[in-house]
């Protein structure tokens, strides 16, 4: 008896030890394992295109087998990569379904040791999978207005998700009238290395209005209307909008006629105010080359006398250019409208909305929708501090007074300050103007160990194609020991696409805190018990290429993962020019008579595919919406279209353990009354690694602690005293 007894116990034991490694642990629990692994792969997937996925093991030995299983509707389809190294990425297979919109997904990472222990995690966050990629297009028209009766020229330029040219079939491509009837199609046309061109004859009947050609899921405009090309055409230029105190408004008439040579003639402008009591303005002036420039004082239009009490928002100036040709007589007129405002600029926090203990923070104040001098301007900037709860705040401010340069951003520094600080909230305000404000509330990066990590981009050469970069890491060091090695990660993505993935090895050197030798004269306010002073930080500098392609910006995410477990990360977004290619033209002549030949020279850096369109300068003379295919065109079109579904994951750990409540009784029920006042919510006060790996814009599946930030256990909104601030569930959203 007692050996089928003690056999039992021993078969329990190793059911639960192979249970227990593959168990999912996405770190809502409090368990601290510090072997595992962290996997990243994009929040959205496309039917039928690999993804790139990164996964780093840790304290784990090699070799490694690593299996993604991807469920989609019941079917299982597995993706085994065998790793020689801790860290790499590699990609997952993806199948080809037709869907017509996105469907969800899960996904499953299994990490088999060669000893055969296996550890396994699954995403949490949802995953959407969606249609094939089509191919796009570009659709670009001669000109934007044509007359009943002219010839449409127009082409396309079809490009794959690499933006090189490709020749596959365009299904349909049709033209429809303002009525949406379509009067001319074409079907499966192939394109000669990704350009088509094509002609289609107005007829003399055809409908006036707005016209559209389409071709497979793009649609351009253009118009047909019976018109006559003036003689020459107003530029009007004026301030969209004047403050109400400013000195002066100038107004700039210009005429030119289609060829670009300027009008000669007489200026005339007119201004008239939304307001009865104010008189118009009359002012007539000679063009000298073309232009006229008006300069209206504030005692002439009267602006300065409006009560600021009274004061409409709906107000504003019309402003009314004539120009008289000489010799001829002939007149054209352009007008438009200048807004009134109360402020003469706006305050705008640019600042990180996360603040790390134990590390100054550095913010900037912007100034924007200038419209007056802000040579003498100066700005107050306070800050005030919540302590261990959101509603918390301390009743004395810190603050400052700043003067504006003429970049018109302030740039602002706060003492670092302790774990116990939980929320910083930020006013600031114009001294010459009380209606000029902005708010700001930077909340805490939680760490239970005090492990943090924070980057700066070191400037490089201004170079659009340039693939090195550096950064300054800063690291706290009071959880390691001189000598401690760090092995830290980093992934880069661009867009939705995850590039590349790699590592620095990190030997801990503490440097003695107390020699700092930092100007404290720039930081905001006093020195108080809640500062933090001589926190052991240590820097080091991470360079890395990008080798692949990308658009406009990438993500950086780098991470290290603690003895205990913990995820410790930091992300940082920069936005670059678009590398392009070089290219450069010229005319061999620079005035021809009509009828002559003319010579385009083009000049290209490296080989490249090349198309010209030639256009009366006289149709864009009247048409303003013509678009040409442009770098800036093709960014748009190829913009992501994927959106993220919203996760519903509980991204806080819950510390209040549950309770049996005992019988109900009626003294049982006055007792759960009175305590109310308290409640667990699904909401945090912090961020932490989790919120940083999301704003990352990747899903992280991992069996080590990721979630770590405690709940909001405080009163329910309607019992918090007067005066005190509401915990909000918005505020807690790190974007």
């Amino acid at each position: 008896m007692y050996k089928f007894v003690i056999i039992a116990v021993l078969l329990q034991i190793c059911l639960s030890k192979n249970i227990f490694n593959l168990k999912s642990n996405n770190n809502i629990g409090t368990r601290k394992k510090a072997t595992g692994f962290v996997f990243s792969m994009p929040k959205t997937l496309v039917s039928g295109k690999n993804e790139t996925v990164c996964i780093s093991l840790h304290e784990l030995n090699l070799p490694a087998k690593v299996l993604v299983d991807l469920k989609w509707k019941e079917k299982h389809h597995t993706t085994l990569k065998n790793l020689d190294s801790d860290s790499g990425c590699f990609e997952i297979k993806v199948p080809l379904k037709r869907i017509v919109e996105a469907q969800f997904v899960s996904v499953r990472v299994q990490v088999q040791m060669r000893h055969q222990e296996i550890y396994s995690a699954h995403n949490y966050d949802p995953i959407l999978i969606y249609p094939s990629l089509q191919n796009k297009v570009l659709i670009e028209t001669d000109r934007g207005l044509y007359k009943p009766g002219d010839t449409l020229k127009f082409r396309i330029l079809q490009l794959d998700r690499d933006f090189l040219p490709i020749s596959t079939k365009i299904s349909n491509i049709c033209i429809k009238n303002p009525m949406g009837i379509t009067v001319m199609a074409w079907e499966n046309i192939t394109p000669d290395r990704g350009l088509v061109s094509f002609d289609y004859q107005l007829v003399p009947e055809s409908m006036i209005g707005k016209w559209k050609l389409q071709a497979e899921n793009q649609t351009t405009t253009f118009e047909v209307a019976k018109y006559n090309v003036p003689r020459f055409k107003i530029d009007l230029k004026y301030p969209k909008s004047i403050y109400y105190k400013t000195k002066s408004i100038n107004i700039l008439v210009c005429g030119k006629y289609s060829n670009n040579k300027p009008v000669a003639g007489i200026a005339f402008i007119k201004i008239s105010h939304s307001f009865s009591n104010m008189k118009s303005i009359n002012e007539l002036k000679e063009m000298v080359n073309g232009c006229a420039e008006f300069q209206i004082d504030k005692a002439t239009f009267g602006v300065e006398s409006l009560n600021e009490k009274m004061f409409d928002s709906k107000k504003y100036l019309q402003i009314t250019a004539t120009i008289t040709e000489h010799g001829t007589n002939k007149m054209d007129v352009a007008s438009g409208k200048s807004k009134i405002l109360l402020k003469g600029y706006n305050l705008k926090f640019n600042s990180n909305p996360m603040f790390i203990p134990g590390m100054p923070y550095e913010g900037q104040l912007k100034l924007t929708n200038i419209i007056t001098s802000i040579e003498d301007e100066v700005v107050e900037i306070c800050y005030n501090l919540a302590i261990k709860k959101s509603w918390n705040y301390l009743n004395k401010e810190q603050c400052r007074n700043y003067s504006i340069p003429k970049t018109g951003i302030v740039a602002f520094k706060l003492w670092p300050v302790k774990t116990n600080v939980l929320h910083v909230s930020l006013h600031a305000k114009s001294l010459n103007n009380s209606l000029i404000t902005d708010d700001f509330l930077i909340v805490r990066l939680f760490s239970p160990s005090s492990s943090y990590i924070k980057m700066e981009k070191i400037p490089s050469e201004k170079n659009a194609c340039y693939i090195h970069y550096q950064y300054k890491v800063a690291y706290s060091t009071d959880h390691f020991n001189n000598g401690d090695n760090i092995t830290f990660y980093y992934t880069i993505k661009s867009s939705l696409e995850i590039l590349e993935m790699g590592k620095h090895n990190q030997t801990v050197q503490k440097t003695d805190t107390n020699s700092n030798n930092e100007d404290t004269s720039e930081y905001l306010g006093e020195v108080h018990k809640y500062v933090k002073l001589g926190a052991n930080i240590e820097h080091f500098t991470l360079n890395f290429q990008i080798k692949k392609k990308f658009l406009t910006g990438y993500q950086l995410l780098i991470y290290y993962v603690t003895k205990d477990g913990e995820t410790v990360a930091a992300t940082k977004t920069d936005e670059i020019e678009p590398c392009s290619l070089q290219i450069s033209s010229n005319w061999s002549q620079t005035q021809l008579l009509p009828g002559t030949m003319a010579t385009l020279n083009i000049k290209s850096a490296s080989p490249a595919l090349c198309a010209i369109s030639v256009t009366d300068k006289a149709s864009k003379f009247i048409s303003a919406n013509h678009q040409n295919v442009s770098l800036d065109r093709i960014l748009k079109v190829f913009s992501p279209e994927r959106e993220s579904a919203k996760s519903g994951r509980n991204s806080c750990v819950s510390n209040q353990p549950r309770r049996n409540a005992g019988p109900s009784s009626v003294q049982n029920m006055e007792h759960l009354l009175k305590r109310r006042k308290r409640h667990i919510y699904s909401f945090a006060e912090d961020y932490d690694a989790y919120d940083i790996f999301s704003k990352f814009g990747t899903i992280t599946i991992t069996n080590l602690q990721l979630i770590t930030k405690p709940c909001y256990n405080g009163p329910l909104v309607e019992d918090l005293p007067p005066g005190k601030l509401k915990p909000t569930v918005n505020l807690y959203k790190y974007h």
